[in-house]
């Protein structure tokens, strides 16, 4: 079985006598990506990340771990082509016609992946720091735009400067991006703009026209729902992807827009139907959306995209897009930072939030390999076939844009999806230094004629913008108007939104995002009575302030393996066999212990194998994960590090056990929950998922026995003691 991002042209979708029916994707695993081991020991470097030998044709050779993302290879090689392009990508590129006379990148602990594309930076506005949050939290853009609906209006900025413009992009690129859809609001030179046929430097595909509004209500239209007295209408340009903002917020007001932009409207006077587009139509944030929406979007002959903001989302509305449903019904989701006024500064910390909320809020649905599909492959295949067909790959005949990160003591994917900004050490746009580790850009030819120093958390960088705007970053910080915000954070940026879920408005269930015991993804519903138990499915206003549960199976859409029937055979799933999952583990431990779990995977009656996934939830604050599984037979491997996420098949009545150990965070006191959940595999259903988690809690407190009094004699710091 392949993972999410893997599968999506091969998935089946009809409607039959009024039934939906689909081929689901389920849970993506953390093993699911094909690993090839080329078996090759590279030198360690004698300085910096990599070696580096001097070529004569303009070809470069990178040797290290690579990740295309389709399939990930260790000790591999990278060959790019003198015009820029991609030649080969294999364990040996001997045979390639520019192999002898290139220059060569020997990186034992490089990590090379597609350069990033942010699905949605609106530059024009992202240039100034996070606007604070009040805890206030909105059901429709219109109410944090305008104010409307007795809401505070939030202090938007003014339309930024050329030299603003390209510090935001510049910003973007020092995180790896080599292409971004801005907003119709790019700059010449630094990344591509997917959405400006002028600056995207790919001559013959097609740039995406995108528009904010699509209704024409910038003005703040609300028309009731289930009719279209919408101010207007910009819609698709002939030839060209069709990218609008839909659906954004939590209601039905919300989802209107979409009812009155595609056939869900039907004869509804005033409606426009963009569905389909013959290049095809991503939807930008699309929160309200419901069953019925998504199979619109799936059976389009070019299926539809969504641009996926979590952190932005999550700031303004506690709750985001649903990408699990999306994801299982075969839409690409791409990844974008929003801006910088809500989300995030650059795609490193958009990644970092996509991926803390995968693990603490939907059982780890989405797998490392699908996270970093959508900040690269996703991003460019909803922006049309002919930018997907040159961008977000490494395959013979696709453009350079590679990055290559430091990954010293991490796993590959790690090296991405916890990178900081320091750890980018090369940018290569159409093969050509952009920005990197000093040496590196140096080596590849950046010198001081076109590129200057920098340093970034510490490390020595250069970067080549000079190259592209005729300036420095250094000169354009100094005279850039209205700029208001770093190019860099080493950390976590001051005043990030927080990317935990949150909302304490009057209208419907509140929540904290605190998960714990009783409720384990932390949307306001006891385990109990949760139709998603594991995955975050607040009640919405959109679904009369209830979970959504279309087919009302008892399952949540967000969950449910076929949302679309009571009976997933319906979807064309069969039943699999009855996984069940146990976790042991200390109820107290101290800041700094090193923590032991242990977990059962069993698979009991139902059918008699089980494709099976044992996905173990650990906070972020138990660190340096290392496990054992057993027994070998059944297991992909006997040990490992990092979070345990293992697939494995199980006859009726074998079970595997794994051990996870981790060190608690020195400075933490408070509880800490950690989840182990099953999964089947994609084609099958679990007859009876009650028992696929479980959970455990962990008391952390600081050791009083050394505090209090009790050092000094004092009987009352003794009573203090703990444990």
């Amino acid at each position: 079985m392949a993972a999410v991002a893997s599968n999506r042209s091969s998935r089946p979708w009809r409607a039959v006598a009024g039934t939906w029916i689909v081929g689901l994707v389920g849970f993506a695993g953390g093993s699911r990506a094909g690993v090839v081991d080329c078996g090759v020991t590279i030198p360690p470097a004698t300085s910096g990340l990599c070696n580096f030998t001097a070529g004569s044709n303009g070809a470069l050779r990178y040797r290290g771990a690579i990740i295309t993302p389709k399939k990930t290879y260790l000790g591999a090689q990278l060959m790019i082509a003198p015009d820029g392009t991609v030649d080969c990508v294999d364990c040996d590129c001997s045979a390639s016609p520019f192999a002898a006379a290139a220059a060569k990148l020997d990186c034992a602990q490089g990590v090379a992946t597609p350069g990033l594309v942010d699905a949605l930076d609106l530059l024009d506005g992202s240039y100034v720091p996070p606007l604070a949050d009040t805890g206030e939290r909105y059901d429709h853009r219109h109410d944090w735009r305008t104010g409307a609906r007795g809401h505070t209006a939030l202090a938007l900025p003014a339309a930024a400067s050329l030299d603003a413009r390209r510090l935001a992009e510049a910003r973007l690129l020092l995180s790896g991006v080599t292409s971004v859809v801005g907003g119709s609001s790019g700059v010449s030179g630094l990344v591509r703009n997917l959405d400006d046929p002028a600056n995207s430097g790919l001559p013959g595909a097609a740039a995406v026209t995108f528009t904010s509004f699509p209704l024409a209500d910038s003005a703040g239209a609300f028309p009731p729902p289930g009719t279209c007295g919408y101010p207007g209408f910009d819609g698709p340009t002939t030839g060209r992807p069709y990218w609008a903002t839909v659906a954004e917020g939590t209601d039905a007001e919300a989802r209107n827009e979409l009812v009155c932009l595609s056939d869900v409207g039907g004869s509804i006077p005033g409606s426009h139907n963009v569905l389909p587009h013959p290049a095809g139509v991503t939807l930008v944030h699309a929160l309200a959306l419901n069953p019925p929406d998504v199979f619109e979007l799936a059976g389009q002959t070019i299926p539809a995209s969504v641009a996926w903001t979590p952190r932005s989302d999550l700031r303004l509305y506690g709750q985001t897009t649903p990408v699990t449903m999306l994801a299982r019904f075969g839409l690409h989701v791409a990844l974008g930072t929003g801006w910088s006024p809500t989300g995030s500064r650059d795609m490193l910390r958009e990644l970092r939030c996509a991926a803390d909320f995968n693990r603490d809020y939907l059982a780890g649905f989405f797998d490392p390999e699908a996270l970093l599909t959508a900040a690269t492959l996703d991003g460019a295949a909803a922006a049309g076939a002919a930018i997907a067909a040159r961008l977000g790959e490494l395959d013979r005949g696709r453009v350079a844009d590679v990055v290559i990160w430091d990954g010293t003591g991490k796993q590959p994917f790690d090296a991405v999806l916890s990178a900081e900004p320091r750890e980018v050490a090369l940018v290569l746009r159409g093969g050509v230094p952009m920005t990197g580790d000093a040496a590196l850009v140096t080596a590849l030819g950046g010198d001081a004629s076109v590129c200057d120093d920098l340093v970034v958390c510490g490390r020595a960088k250069r970067e080549c913008a000079r190259r592209d705007l005729g300036v420095s970053l250094t000169q354009l910080l100094g005279s850039a108007s209205g700029y208001a915000t770093t190019l860099v954070s080493c950390g976590v940026p001051a005043g990030e939104p927080t990317c935990r879920p949150s909302r304490g408005e009057p209208d419907g269930v509140q929540y904290s995002g605190e998960r714990t015991l009783a409720d384990w993804d932390g949307d306001g519903v006891a385990n109990g009575d949760d139709l998603c138990p594991v995955v975050f499915d607040p009640p919405r206003p959109l679904n009369g302030n209830l979970q959504a549960d279309f087919d009302g199976d008892g399952r949540g859409d967000a969950c449910d393996p076929c949302p679309s029937a009571v009976d997933p055979a319906e979807c064309g799933l069969t039943a699999g066999a009855d996984l069940s999952v146990a976790l042991s583990g200390p109820g107290t431990a101290h800041p700094g212990d090193l923590v032991h779990l242990t977990s059962v995977l069993t698979a009991g009656g139902g059918g008699p194998t089980a494709e099976a996934r044992l996905f173990v939830a650990t906070p972020a604050a138990l660190s340096g994960l290392t496990w054992s599984c057993s027994p070998l037979a059944l297991c992909p491997a006997a040990n490992g590090s990092g979070a345990v996420d293992l697939w494995v098949d199980l006859a009726s009545g074998q079970s595997v056990t794994v051990q996870l150990d981790g060190a608690l965070d020195p400075s933490l006191e408070g509880n800490l929950l950690v989840l182990a959940h099953a999964q089947v595999g994609e084609l099958e259903w679990d007859p009876d998922p009650s028992d696929n988690t479980a959970a455990l809690a962990i008391r952390v407190r600081f050791n009083a026995v050394f505090s209090g009094g009790f050092e000094s004699g004092t009987p009352a710091g003794w009573s203090a003691a703990f444990p």
